[in-house]
């Protein structure tokens, strides 16, 4: 009885140290990506549809689903299973009802057709493998005018070649009949660049 009482005790203790950490992670991460100023740069407002792809466990969904409000709805898209529904759960844990998750493919995120208002890529853009596919597969989902936000690291900054340089990313984006729209530049290591498909 008493190694049952110890070993509950570990695994919560493990819990809350992981919690703790997961909220360190995500504390320090906010304050070089600045989510609620890039939110508010690209024009996110309550009652949009917002698609993400590449969502993972949901750091940035979270707070698209804050900001779009009860009235909005966040379509978070990824190719991993696990990670949605690390998602889902987290979303039940929040209480957050406003958060769909996306199983799609590697070349189609499979958010239904128009039925977004903005789409974001946060630290995921540079992963896709089939680019041109991938944005050529969005591009039917999208409401008139609506927008498509990339927000990665800047290679240029970090000297991380992993990730892509910005005029990689103009010139994908480009080939899947995308076009740069203007969005204001501040942050330090990261690149905002926001796009609308014109056919």
């Amino acid at each position: 009885m008493r190694r049952m009482k110890r070993v509950r005790t570990l695994w919560c203790l493990g819990l809350l140290y992981w919690v703790a950490t997961a909220a360190c992670g995500e504390a320090d991460r906010d304050r070089w990506l600045q989510p609620d100023r890039v939110i508010q740069a690209v024009g996110v407002e309550r009652g949009m549809t917002v698609g993400e792809v590449g969502a993972g466990r949901g750091y940035f969904t979270v707070k698209l689903a804050r900001a779009v409000g009860p009235t909005g709805r966040v379509l978070a898209n990824d190719i991993d299973s696990g990670a949605l529904e690390y998602l889902a759960d987290r979303c039940r844990n929040e209480d957050l009802h406003n958060i769909e998750t996306v199983l799609g493919e590697t070349e189609n995120p499979l958010f239904p057709d128009g039925a977004l208002d903005m789409v974001f890529m946060v630290y995921a853009f540079h992963d896709i493998e089939e680019r041109v596919a991938l944005l050529e597969n969005l591009a039917p989902s999208l409401r008139t005018g609506a927008t498509v936000v990339v927000l990665d690291q800047d290679p240029q900054v970090t000297g991380d070649e992993h990730f892509l340089e910005t005029g990689s990313i103009v010139r994908f984006f480009r080939l899947a009949g995308f076009e740069r729209v203007p969005a204001e530049d501040f942050l330090e290591r990261d690149v905002l660049l926001v796009f609308r498909f014109s056919g």
